[in-house]
């Protein structure tokens, strides 16, 4: 999982919490087939990221029921 890039989830976004130092935390709700994805949140935190977010009405796992989507080596 060290070569990976960039992860692709759904996500539910939970809560949004302002900080005195002015800085926004932000609680992610991942679903639990995105335990690949929330593991490599876990093992990069406190680095920084980039993040593009894409609100949609609903997942398409949940649509189709796929069900795990692993995470996927992205070159950039």
């Amino acid at each position: 999982m060290s070569d990976i890039k960039a992860v692709d989830h759904v996500e539910e976004i939970r809560h949004v919490k302002t900080m005195a130092d002015g800085s926004f935390n932000i609680t992610l709700n991942l679903p639990e087939y995105c335990a690949d994805q929330a593991a490599w949140y876990m093992k990069n935190t406190r680095k920084f990221a980039r993040t593009v977010t894409e609100l949609i009405d609903e997942p398409e796992e949940k649509q189709n029921d796929r069900g795990k989507h692993k995470p996927e080596k992205i070159d950039i």
